[in-house]
């Protein structure tokens, strides 16, 4: 659905609560180009990067031992953060990490998922190397992306993990369960026009990034966006 006059609100700031809460909020405004999501096209649902590097970190057995996770998580992103030239704030993420009192996969997810809306340089190059399918980040960002992936998915009872799915894949078997979600997003009319060249060609639009969704039309549409996607997952 389009709405060539709807413009996207002004943002003002009166104190550091509300800047804060702005660039809680950034991470689920990254706009992926039109190019990539018609570029990657694949009735695959899942995560090319991510399922690489299980398939990689488990030697093909897709078989995974927490204690091995929790060092390569740690460990790499330590890499990731130095590279990406925030000592500090990688040193930050990896604290919290460590400090989980109880070690379990279920809270290692949970926590990735908090370190990827921190107000830092994280969600940035997450959504870059996923967007890009940057294999040169494939072990340093590899066990986050992973672990991130398994959390948004299991929020929903029809989720199926990264192994499942592949192993799907494999045996060549589809799902014929989706639920409706919505997004909204702020498009050029050059992004629209691809988009409208495309429409009835057999084209999957695939996101390769994370992005926001919402079950709610309504809460799409507050994103201040020109364009409301309604996706079948």
């Amino acid at each position: 659905m389009i709405d060539p006059n709807k413009q996207r609100p002004i943002q003002r700031f009166s104190n550091n609560e509300n800047i804060l809460s702005y660039y809680r909020r950034e991470p689920f405004n990254f706009v992926q180009p039109i190019e990539y999501s018609i570029k990657n096209d694949s009735p695959y649902h899942g995560s090319t990067f991510i399922t690489d590097w299980l398939i990689m970190f488990t030697k093909a057995t897709l078989k995974i031992q927490l204690s091995q996770l929790i060092d390569a998580l740690i460990n790499k992103l330590s890499i990731e953060g130095k590279l990406a030239g925030y000592p500090k704030d990688t040193q930050n993420l990896i604290e919290e990490i460590r400090l989980i009192k109880k070690k379990c996969i279920e809270n290692l997810q949970e926590c990735c998922a908090r370190l990827y809306i921190k107000p830092c340089f994280l969600f940035k190059i997450v959504n870059k190397t996923l967007r890009d399918n940057d294999h040169t980040t494939l072990t340093t960002l590899g066990p986050f992306c992973y672990l991130l992936f398994n959390y948004i998915g299991g929020q929903h009872n029809d989720y199926l993990s990264v192994r499942k799915q592949i192993q799907l894949f494999i045996k060549s078997k589809k799902q014929d369960r989706f639920i409706t979600v919505y997004r909204g997003e702020k498009l050029s009319s050059k992004e629209i026009d691809k988009y409208k060249q495309v429409v009835g060609k057999g084209f999957y639009y695939k996101w390769s990034s994370f992005i926001s969704t919402s079950k709610s039309c309504k809460v799409a549409e507050m994103y201040g966006s020109n364009v409301l996607y309604i996706i079948k997952i």
